[in-house]
């Protein structure tokens, strides 16, 4: 996933969050941490596993360095309390908004990947099928986060597309590639 990513800047906040999902039956509950940073909306880390420690600990090892200087905004979970660093973590109601994104993005991941609904007839039979549907649809959320809301690829008139709202028709200003 590391190639996806957008370079991380000095004042990034990043939202961790986890949601459940099972592998093959309800009784066999994965736990997804997500981290997203607020201003790219990628995911720059994932780790799927029980709600414990140790799973919180496996998403931080994951997070990459540059990312691991933002704000870090999570629910009141004690496992966030005891692995991420105090001077920057900031737990924080789901009434405040503070991870809003991550929530949202959740909800994204629960509507287009049936395996993921809670009360579903489609579910992963093992673990790496459940983790590759996954790292797959992360890969590409964050390729189409970069390459459209940052236009880092040009469009077919060798155009880069403005940063907000880069879509075909968009009026805002383009800027022409030099070769």
């Amino acid at each position: 996933m590391k190639e996806t990513l957008v370079k991380a800047k000095k004042g990034d906040v990043l939202e961790l969050d986890e949601l459940w999902s099972f592998v093959p039956h309800k009784k066999n509950k994965r736990w997804v941490w997500l981290a997203q940073c607020r201003r790219t909306r990628q995911i720059v880390a994932y780790a799927i596993g029980d709600r414990s420690q140790g799973t919180c600990a496996l998403l931080w090892k994951r997070i990459p360095k540059p990312h691991k200087k933002a704000v870090l905004y999570t629910d009141f979970w004690g496992a966030y309390r005891k692995v991420l660093p105090e001077e920057r973590h900031r737990p924080t109601d789901k009434g405040e908004g503070q991870t809003c994104h991550v929530e949202r993005f959740n909800n994204i991941l629960r509507q287009r990947l049936g395996r993921f609904v809670r009360c579903t007839l489609s579910f992963s039979k093992t673990d790496t099928m459940h983790e590759n549907c996954l790292r797959l649809f992360l890969h590409d959320y964050n390729e189409q986060k970069r390459t459209t809301r940052f236009g880092t690829l040009p469009d077919s008139r060798g155009y880069f597309m403005p940063p907000r709202g880069g879509v075909s028709g968009s009026t805002g200003s383009r800027e022409k590639v030099e070769e």
